[in-house]
């Protein structure tokens, strides 16, 4: 599991705590910094949204981590560190990077996607894919191309495909004796969607395929046309995809308005 809370989670720390009553809306002060009630609850809205569980002590660990977080702030503070050049330039560069996502986020509240938009992309995308092919593979990946030929030989002289690869296959769908999802060609790395397209059902890749620097021997155990997911399950891949479109949409109108020198 990730590490969530880089500091607390490595230490315990002996943090000195007041009595004082805290005004409204204030989680806790750190050298008389305030931290917002609002920080801990969106901390723990998104860790709930990981999986964790809204707890006691979940939340005193998150207390502890925005204590930490405020007190090395107040000593970068201290050291004058944002005054040092190249502090400056990743402050820049951090700064910059938020106001790219703030403006597309601001075009987006302007108009919001709708239902609607969603439907019609759900339908284009559908209807140009209705004709595609989608292939059920079996795959086996190994980090030698003597391990890869092996198995080719392994399989040739009658062994179970499936049974080399849950045992050999350095690839997570060995749990699955290599088997992988549906796909489609544009889904697959190219040098082996060019070689699968001419495979018949049961085919199988004698020639291990070099990809990412590791060796795939791939077979094909079925082909069908295109069927498409229920909108529910690709509805936020949509709104992704559109999120992109209304980013190029904006930059497009800007170019148009733009003097650009080169």
């Amino acid at each position: 599991m990730r590490t969530l809370f880089f500091f607390s989670l490595l230490i315990v720390p002996a943090w000195v705590w007041s009595q004082s009553a805290l005004p409204a809306g204030v989680a806790v002060k750190v050298n008389g910094v305030p931290i917002a009630s609002s920080e801990v609850e969106q901390m723990v809205v998104s860790l709930i949204g990981q999986g964790q569980v809204d707890s006691p002590q979940l939340r005193a660990a998150i207390k502890n981590e925005l204590i930490a977080r405020q007190l090395l702030l107040q000593e970068a503070e201290n050291r004058a560190l944002e005054r040092r050049p190249a502090v400056k330039d990743a402050l820049e560069r951090l700064r910059r990077s938020a106001l790219l996502e703030f403006v597309v986020q601001d075009e987006l509240s302007k108009k919001p996607i709708s239902e609607a938009e969603l439907r019609a992309e759900y339908d284009a995308q559908r209807a140009q894919l209705r004709k595609e092919q989608q292939y059920l593979l079996r795959q086996a990946v190994f980090a030698t191309e003597a391990e890869a030929k092996a198995l080719v030989a392994a399989v040739l002289a009658g062994g179970s495909f499936g049974a080399l690869a849950k045992e050999k296959s350095l690839h997570e769908s060995r749990a699955r004796e290599g088997l992988l999802d549906w796909l489609l060609p544009s889904q697959i790395a190219p040098i082996v969607s060019n070689v699968i397209r001419n495979l018949p059902k049961g085919g199988m890749t004698v020639s291990p395929l070099n990809v990412g620097g590791v060796w795939h021997v791939i077979r094909v155990e079925d082909t069908r046309e295109f069927v498409a997911p229920d909108f529910e399950k690709v509805e936020e891949a949509l709104r992704a995809s559109l999120v992109q479109k209304r980013r190029v949409d904006l930059l497009n109108s800007l170019l148009q308005r733009a003097k650009v020198e080169q």
